[in-house]
């Protein structure tokens, strides 16, 4: 009795790499090639088949590769074995080889008798593998012969008003992927309007497609009767409250905590510009200059709110950034003092 070779993974693979004329280190690289490719995923193929080896470790073997890698090629190699007689034919010669046996065509070509219509149609499938193949170079190659129609017919969905989600799943595809191939139209589109001389904003253009398609997108989901029987009910003037709780006001805008923006201390650019001139254009403590508070600290004036018993004249006060800084710290100071004797 002979022995079997023992298989192994450098076997497999240089065995693999001498039958479609490439070599093992390229097999291993980052290459997409399609002869490569193909290669690549017999390997894969093997040594799940042969070595039962996990397809974390064919990752790692095979450059270092996702374990999901060698799953989709262990999976198309295993799905391809059974619609296609020419790779069946290879698989069974390469597992041959592997096993250092002589193949029945080599070793007695006299004893075999093929029938003529055999021949025939062994030669049709051939062909119509090889058309195959051809067919999917093109369409990788030429992103007018598939790609262009998949991205036009995805933005025509689009601007219809479905979701990214329904397209996804009518084309197979994450919602990530879809969006990216709707831009993609989309400035494809824009592209060919400013070659024909239109001057296009192309944020402005995003932002319209996405407000039409959004809806479109409401009124096919029923989400626009929703948002107009909103629209019709009387707003308040806050969700909370109906007033501001220092003043009273309601036409003054909220600005937190039951607040009208007067009463929170808010105070708008024209009304600071008018205290400082009122205040001579200087610190109400120190009496220094605007310009020499930018050139001191790097900041304009504070104006700070003062209760009637610190200033009964005034409700507010313009500070330079050292005034303000000291009025603060022994306001602090004395809120501090307050709550320990609170408590």
């Amino acid at each position: 009795m002979t022995k079997l070779p023992t298989l192994s993974f450098k076997k497999i693979i240089e065995t693999v790499a001498e039958f479609y004329d490439v070599s093992p280190r390229s097999i291993r690289s980052i290459s997409r090639k399609k002869e490569l490719t193909k290669a690549r995923h017999v390997v894969m193929f093997l040594l799940r088949e042969e070595l039962h080896e996990s397809y974390p470790r064919i990752g790692r073997r095979m450059g270092n590769r996702d374990h999901t890698t060698a799953i989709h090629a262990y999976e198309k190699i295993k799905t391809d074995l059974q619609k296609e007689p020419v790779l069946q034919k290879e698989i069974g010669t390469i597992r041959a080889q592997l096993r250092g046996e002589e193949l029945l065509t080599l070793s007695k070509p006299k004893e075999i008798v093929i029938k003529k219509d055999e021949i025939v149609k062994e030669k049709v499938t051939v062909l119509e593998s090889q058309l195959k193949e051809m067919l999917d170079t093109l369409r990788r190659s030429s992103p007018s012969f598939v790609t262009l129609e998949r991205e036009k017919s995805m933005l025509e969905e689009w601007r219809s008003g479905k979701t990214l989600e329904q397209i996804g799943k009518a084309w197979k595809l994450t919602r990530e992927r879809a969006r990216q191939i709707i831009t993609r139209g989309i400035l494809r589109e824009i592209a060919g309007k400013m070659n024909d001389g239109f001057e296009i904003d192309v944020g402005e253009f995003l932002k319209q497609e996405k407000r039409i398609h959004g809806k479109l997108r409401d009124r096919l989901s029923g989400r626009a009767e929703t948002k107009e029987k909103k629209a019709g009910k009387p707003k308040r003037w806050t969700y909370y409250y109906d007033r501001c709780r220092g003043c009273g006001t309601t036409v003054i805008p909220h600005y937190k905590h039951g607040l009208c923006r007067k009463c929170a201390g808010i105070i708008e650019d024209k009304d600071k510009e008018e205290m400082i001139a009122k205040a001579g254009g200087k610190c109400e403590i120190c009496g220094m200059d605007r310009i020499s508070s930018f050139q001191e600290f790097g900041r304009d004036f504070y104006i700070t709110r003062l209760s009637p018993r610190e200033n009964p004249l005034s409700e507010y006060m313009v500070l330079c950034r050292r005034c303000f800084t000291k009025l603060a710290g022994k306001k602090m100071f004395m809120a501090k003092q307050k709550k320990k004797t609170a408590e």
